[in-house]
Protein backbone atom coordinates (compact mmCIF):
# COMPACT_ATOMS: atom_id res chain seq x y z
CA UNK A 1 0.00 0.00 0.00
CA UNK A 2 1.38 3.41 -0.90
CA UNK A 3 0.29 6.76 0.43
CA UNK A 4 0.15 9.90 -1.62
CA UNK A 5 1.36 13.09 0.10
CA UNK A 6 -2.07 14.68 -0.32
CA UNK A 7 -3.80 11.84 1.49
CA UNK A 8 -1.22 11.99 4.29
CA UNK A 9 -1.83 15.72 4.67
CA UNK A 10 -5.59 15.15 4.76
CA UNK A 11 -5.21 12.40 7.37
CA UNK A 12 -2.95 14.63 9.45
CA UNK A 13 -5.39 17.54 9.15
CA UNK A 14 -8.31 15.34 10.18
CA UNK A 15 -6.32 13.93 13.12
CA UNK A 16 -5.38 17.37 14.45
CA UNK A 17 -8.94 18.69 14.01
CA UNK A 18 -10.38 15.68 15.86
CA UNK A 19 -7.83 15.88 18.68
CA UNK A 20 -8.34 19.62 19.21
CA UNK A 21 -12.13 19.16 19.19
CA UNK A 22 -11.91 16.24 21.63
CA UNK A 23 -9.92 18.17 24.25
CA UNK A 24 -12.52 18.87 26.99
CA UNK A 25 -10.69 21.81 28.55
CA UNK A 26 -10.15 23.60 25.24
CA UNK A 27 -12.76 25.78 23.59
CA UNK A 28 -12.01 24.52 20.11
CA UNK A 29 -14.93 26.13 18.30
CA UNK A 30 -12.86 29.28 17.78
CA UNK A 31 -9.77 27.47 16.49
CA UNK A 32 -9.33 26.78 12.80
CA UNK A 33 -6.94 24.04 11.72
CA UNK A 34 -5.63 24.00 8.16
CA UNK A 35 -2.67 22.67 6.21
CA UNK A 36 -0.14 24.70 4.25
CA UNK A 37 2.11 22.23 2.53
CA UNK A 38 3.21 19.86 5.29
CA UNK A 39 2.59 22.42 8.03
CA UNK A 40 -0.38 22.60 10.37
CA UNK A 41 -1.68 26.15 10.70
CA UNK A 42 -3.67 27.06 13.83
CA UNK A 43 -5.73 30.24 13.54
CA UNK A 44 -8.61 31.81 15.40
CA UNK A 45 -9.10 32.96 18.96
CA UNK A 46 -8.19 31.42 22.30
CA UNK A 47 -9.40 32.39 25.76
CA UNK A 48 -6.01 32.12 27.45
CA UNK A 49 -2.34 31.37 27.02
CA UNK A 50 -3.06 27.90 28.44
CA UNK A 51 -5.51 27.20 25.63
CA UNK A 52 -2.90 28.31 23.09
CA UNK A 53 -0.35 25.95 24.64
CA UNK A 54 -2.82 23.03 24.68
CA UNK A 55 -3.77 23.50 21.03
CA UNK A 56 -0.17 23.80 19.82
CA UNK A 57 0.91 20.81 21.96
CA UNK A 58 -1.87 18.65 20.51
CA UNK A 59 -0.93 19.61 16.95
CA UNK A 60 2.78 19.07 17.68
CA UNK A 61 2.14 15.53 18.94
CA UNK A 62 0.55 14.67 15.61
CA UNK A 63 2.51 16.74 13.09
CA UNK A 64 5.76 17.37 14.93
CA UNK A 65 6.65 20.67 16.59
CA UNK A 66 8.58 21.93 13.56
CA UNK A 67 5.42 21.60 11.45
CA UNK A 68 3.05 23.63 13.66
CA UNK A 69 2.49 27.33 13.09
CA UNK A 70 0.50 29.28 15.65
CA UNK A 71 -1.44 32.27 14.34
CA UNK A 72 -4.04 32.24 17.10
CA UNK A 73 -4.98 35.44 18.89
CA UNK A 74 -6.09 36.09 22.45
CA UNK A 75 -9.83 36.68 22.51
CA UNK A 76 -9.68 39.17 25.38
CA UNK A 77 -6.72 41.10 24.03
CA UNK A 78 -7.59 44.68 23.20
CA UNK A 79 -4.15 45.57 21.86
CA UNK A 80 -2.25 44.31 18.88
CA UNK A 81 0.61 42.10 20.05
CA UNK A 82 2.26 41.81 16.64
CA UNK A 83 5.86 42.91 16.17
CA UNK A 84 4.57 46.06 14.46
CA UNK A 85 2.11 47.06 17.19
CA UNK A 86 1.87 50.80 17.40
CA UNK A 87 3.38 51.41 13.95
CA UNK A 88 0.71 53.69 12.53
CA UNK A 89 0.98 55.11 9.08
CA UNK A 90 0.95 58.85 8.52
CA UNK A 91 -2.83 58.99 8.10
CA UNK A 92 -3.45 57.82 11.66
CA UNK A 93 -5.16 54.61 10.66
CA UNK A 94 -5.10 51.44 12.75
CA UNK A 95 -1.82 49.64 13.48
CA UNK A 96 -0.34 47.54 10.70
CA UNK A 97 -0.40 43.79 11.14
CA UNK A 98 2.47 41.46 10.48
CA UNK A 99 1.67 37.86 9.58
CA UNK A 100 4.24 35.21 10.40
CA UNK A 101 5.50 33.42 7.35
CA UNK A 102 4.83 29.71 7.14
CA UNK A 103 7.68 27.45 6.07
CA UNK A 104 6.86 24.80 3.50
Amino acid sequence: MTFEPESLAYDQLASVQAAVSAEPELESSSISVSMVGRSVLLEGYVASYGDREKATAIAALIAGPENVHDRMQDRDSTTDSSPHAGDNDRTGSSPKTCARSVRR
